[in-house]
């Protein structure tokens, strides 16, 4: 399989689709060699090694993940390794099970999309739904570009957390928090509370309803949307995301809300559409970012290493075209673009970066 390393001291071969990676002393074998990278002798190497001629592999900290990177690269695609679970974790992620299976939902843990991400939990319904039960830190570039991979792979990523602050990550990316509940144990069915999801209402235009009217000027009398907070079981977000009923958009800045990515009734894309006259933007999209990376103006994605001509190893920028002898120096050359991904920085920027905020003194 694509995702199995072999330990080269021990022969070990390790199934990174499996969260204990498929051996007793898999975690062990990996915290060993968290700081060994010698090309000459790799500590592991890839099991189904495609292209080149060294299959050697060796670990790496990538946005708050461990992955298995490979030294010289080609047709494979490096690996991320499943972090130990907790067993609030575990906890967690079989209450999301238990409940998408109530609802008559089939819900599988830790298997591996196509683009490499890999859900903790995966229901598979008309909207194919994977959530990801995030207790350790995380980057918000990192939630991000998991979940663009996610939804290049079909599915929709739904981040849950029990942290009672919302990380720094949240609504970068569809987020659900929880009113205060204990994991020491499974709670019983509809006993945790899910919060982070937004609503569409429609309020009449005066003082005591918004701040001020959005057209400017005094106020109009006319209906406007206002983001309202809502909370529900966390039973029926696992029932309604897959189901279509509860959405994931991208809004600005508006009355109830600042920007971001947030969970929405279904029925409130008609609103939205009834009152602005065109339709909110669904947030990580599969067609939509399909469609951004086509665009003709804009960052470039780096592509992926590729090797030199005339045999030489070495890595090519394919929005600038420089070369570079070896994959540390082109990853130190990129830049991490607004929406997460690496990108040139000698490209042009598609959308503006955010004015800086003068720093008081």
């Amino acid at each position: 399989m694509q995702s199995q390393i072999r330990h080269v001291p021990s022969g070990i071969i390790l199934d990174l689709s499996r969260p204990d990676l498929g051996h007793p002393d898999g975690h062990a074998i990996i915290e060993a060699h968290y700081h060994d990278c010698h090309r000459d002798r790799p500590p592991f190497e890839c099991v189904k090694h495609l292209g080149g001629t060294n299959p050697g592999m060796y670990l790496k900290k990538i946005h708050g993940a461990w992955w298995a990177v490979h030294f010289q690269a080609g047709p494979c695609q490096n690996q991320r390794i499943p972090g130990p679970m907790s067993d609030e974790h575990k906890r967690q992620a079989e209450y999301w099970v238990r409940a998408a299976e109530d609802a008559g939902y089939r819900a599988e843990t830790e298997l591996t999309l196509p683009t490499g991400t890999r859900p903790d939990v995966l229901i598979h319904g008309p909207v194919v739904t994977g959530v990801e039960v995030q207790r350790s830190a995380m980057t918000r570039i990192g939630a991000v570009r998991r979940t663009r991979n996610a939804a290049q792979a079909g599915v929709l990523d739904v981040w849950f957390t029990d942290k009672g602050a919302y990380p720094r990550w949240a609504f970068r990316v569809p987020t659900l928090g929880q009113q205060p509940q204990s994991w020491h144990y499974l709670p019983p069915r509809r006993a945790v509370l899910a919060n982070g999801l937004r609503a569409f209402n429609a309020v009449k235009c005066m003082p005591g309803n918004l701040p001020a009217c959005p057209k400017g000027g005094g106020w109009c009398g006319q209906p406007h949307l206002k983001v309202e907070p809502r909370v529900l079981v966390l039973d029926e977000v696992a029932s309604r995301v897959p189901a279509g009923d509860i959405v994931a958009l991208r809004i600005g800045a508006m009355s109830g809300a600042a920007a971001g990515v947030y969970l929405f009734p279904a029925k409130s894309v008609s609103l939205y559409k009834d009152l602005t006259g065109k339709p909110p933007e669904l947030a990580f999209d599969p067609h939509t970012e399909d469609r951004r990376r086509q665009e003709p103006y804009g960052r470039v994605e780096c592509r992926n290493p590729q090797q030199a001509a005339g045999g030489a190893f070495g890595v090519s920028c394919g929005a600038c075209d420089r070369q570079f002898h070896t994959e540390r120096a082109f990853r130190s050359h990129q830049v991490a673009g607004w929406d997460g991904r690496p990108v040139c920085p000698e490209s042009q920027a598609r959308y503006p970066l955010p004015p800086r905020r003068p720093v008081s003194r």
